[in-house]
């Protein structure tokens, strides 16, 4: 995925200038917060536009494993 044609996808190709600016790209929005946008000068809405649309992603195994607590049972199951 091109983080261009994810932004245009959410209707926010204004801040690709912002992106490229930050060095933002697609390996590192999973680790990006609303607070990290609002540091770039991305408004309000469109900070909650972001999220939305970065919670949406799916997930990468690497980060998955990180982000799944995974603990086993009582009867030797993995759960979460």
């Amino acid at each position: 995925m091109e983080i261009r044609t994810w932004l245009r996808g959410l209707g926010l190709g204004r801040h690709e200038s912002l992106f490229i600016a930050n060095a933002i790209d697609c390996d590192v929005l999973p680790q990006l917060t609303e607070l990290d946008f609002e540091k770039i000068g991305i408004p309000l809405g469109d900070r909650k536009r972001l999220m939305s649309g970065i919670n949406a992603l799916p997930p990468a195994l690497p980060h998955l494993s990180r982000t799944l607590q995974l603990r086993p049972s009582r009867n030797g199951v993995i759960s979460r």
